[in-house]
């Protein structure tokens, strides 16, 4: 895997990222917690360390889930 390191800063992030917003009752593909925490383990499995979320994906269930 391909780190990026943030600008002015040690943070070093994955190059690939995965995407959070379909995670929960309101995302657009309604993806379970169940196959949401798989799909995280295997990203993470093939060292993606960063995930993408915010408080408006599925109402904030999103990132109750990661």
């Amino acid at each position: 895997m391909k780190y990026i390191r943030l600008k002015e800063s040690d943070v070093q992030l994955s190059a690939i990222t995965a995407g959070a917003w379909a995670i929960g009752p309101y995302g657009l593909s309604g993806l379970d917690p169940k196959s949401a925490i798989e799909a995280m383990r295997i990203a993470y499995d093939l060292d993606v360390t960063t995930i993408d979320t915010a408080p408006c994906y599925g109402l904030g269930y999103s990132e109750e889930v990661v």
